[in-house]
């Protein structure tokens, strides 16, 4: 059974209704890292950003089990401003996603241990969340609840089992290869940047490195004042993508806190700081010659 037929299977008899949008969205992002995980590691943080989101709208629109329209909705960041969401909605989802999940599995795994099989400790726990928002205890859920409330629950009713990630869950088929993108992009939208800044990775990297940004191009000129000011602009646009890719890596260790041991982390930091370039210029108006 693939994942896609599992996640059918979890509708329900009535299969896909559109209040599943923000559950089955949950699922896809799941998934998506699922997919690029084995070369995550290898990527700058921004590239991680792009490849995870690439995968995601990659698996959204290979959807088999949803229409048309509905494959659109499940790309909006809200059904309100129906606006797509970002790499950067996306990659904080993702990590939001894992820890409602890890929250979840706490309580389902109290159920368990007071001898419930998986069904019975997720309406237990399902029923003990209804109650904790609209109460009193007993009180009849309504049909389809969580897909209103606690989205992250039925990627946790697909993919886990007993207390912990199935063991026999069926391998990711990502339906394209991981996309990395060479050069940091611009303010423009990731989808209008150029193929020949990107390439396609089939799988895992180890040790992959990408190339760093071309150098500032000489500027072939008789007045040394203006290459001076060239070079002097290139020079500081290096320090400040330095600095981000430095603060990038800083955010990054954020989401380890409480997985990495604190004194690892310390000496991440310290090494991080280290390697902190002078801080470059504040920006100015270009000078007419």
């Amino acid at each position: 059974m693939s994942t896609w037929q599992r996640v059918q299977e979890a509708f329900g008899p009535g299969g896909y209704d559109d209040c599943m949008r923000k559950s089955l969205q949950c699922v896809v992002l799941y998934e998506a890292n699922r997919c690029c995980a084995p070369v995550l590691q290898s990527l700058r943080p921004f590239q991680r950003k792009i490849a995870y989101y690439d995968m995601f709208i990659a698996l959204v629109d290979s959807l088999q089990i949803v229409h048309h329209h509905q494959k659109e909705q499940l790309k909006w960041r809200t059904l309100i401003s129906k606006d797509n969401m970002s790499d950067q909605n996306c990659w904080k989802r993702r990590t939001n996603i894992q820890r409602e999940l890890d929250t979840i599995n706490e309580g389902v795994r109290k159920y368990l241990a007071e001898g419930k099989t998986n069904e019975e400790a997720l309406e237990a726990y399902l029923q003990k969340q209804f109650e904790n928002v609209a109460g009193p205890a007993g009180k009849t859920r309504p049909p389809q609840w969580e897909h209103h409330h606690t989205y992250a629950f039925f990627c946790y009713k697909v993919y886990y089992v007993n207390g912990e990630v199935d063991p026999n869950f069926p391998e990711p088929i990502p339906p394209k290869p991981v996309h990395v993108q060479m050069e940091r992009p611009t303010k423009q939208a990731i989808s209008s940047t150029s193929a020949a800044t990107a390439v396609d990775v089939p799988g895992l990297v180890p040790g992959f490195h990408p190339s760093p940004p071309p150098q500032q191009p000489t500027v072939g000129t008789n007045d040394t004042m203006l290459a001076q000011i060239v070079r002097e602009e290139g020079d500081a646009e290096e320090r400040r993508r330095m600095l981000q890719e430095v603060k990038d890596h800083l955010d990054l260790l954020k989401e380890f806190e409480g997985v990495i041991p604190p004194e690892d982390l310390t000496k991440r930091k310290r090494d991080l700081f280290l390697a902190l370039p002078s801080a470059p210029p504040p920006a100015t108006k270009k000078t007419k010659i």
